[in-house]
């Protein structure tokens, strides 16, 4: 037996796209809107500072105290605290975007972009991600790992393939894909995404 909710969803979807004109329906599919995300923990940032600091000192240390000119050797701590910068910009990007049908969502080095017609928004969910360890972060090959926070492309532990925007997993929007794959997204307010993903597919005539 279905749950109430998901016959609400699909209601309130019918309902929209039936009453709203042409007109409304073809702006509402090509609008773009931007979803309030959980920000990049702290603990993220202060992370990779302290690690280039403890790269600077050791460089510091390696040269005795000295810069250059040094053997090359040395000022390899300086080089790898130097590329740091990278990740550190990189946390810029952070963001979840639909943009004329699409679901954009650009966490750090990785972006992922998913047609609404792709996904499957009535068995969206939302999880304390604490309270399933099925559907925790595991592995990957291409994502950005940090403490308090994952981006990129995750094997989880149920052995799904997801693609993440996490800095909090108190609250977290699981979107499954219809080819199988998920999305796990740290939107600030998941029910008020889910709700405008649901117009905007109604408003698609989905």
């Amino acid at each position: 037996m279905a749950a109430p909710g998901r016959h609400l969803g699909a209601m309130t979807d019918a309902r929209l796209g039936r009453d709203a004109g042409p007109a409304h329906r073809q702006d509402a599919a090509q609008a773009r809107h931007d979803f309030p995300v959980d920000p990049v923990p702290p603990v993220s940032r202060l992370f990779l500072a302290g690690l280039a600091t403890a790269l600077a000192v050791v460089g510091l240390a390696g040269t005795g105290g000295r810069l250059p000119p040094a053997p090359g050797w040395q000022l390899l701590p300086f080089a790898l605290a130097a590329l740091l910068a990278l990740p550190g910009l990189a946390l810029r990007r952070w963001s979840i975007t639909l943009d004329r049908g699409e679901l954009v969502v650009a966490a750090t080095f990785f972006t992922r972009r998913v047609p609404l017609e792709a996904l499957d928004l009535d068995h969206a969910r939302i999880l304390d991600l604490r309270a399933h360890p099925e559907l925790g972060t595991w592995t990957g090959g291409r994502n950005m790992d940090l403490p308090g926070l994952s981006a990129g492309w995750y094997l989880l532990r149920n052995r799904r393939r997801a693609f993440c925007l996490l800095g909090s997993r108190e609250r977290v929007l699981v979107l499954p894909e219809r080819g199988g794959r998920m999305l796990l997204l740290g939107a600030r307010d998941p029910r008020a995404m889910l709700a405008r993903l649901r117009i905007a597919r109604a408003a698609r005539g989905g």
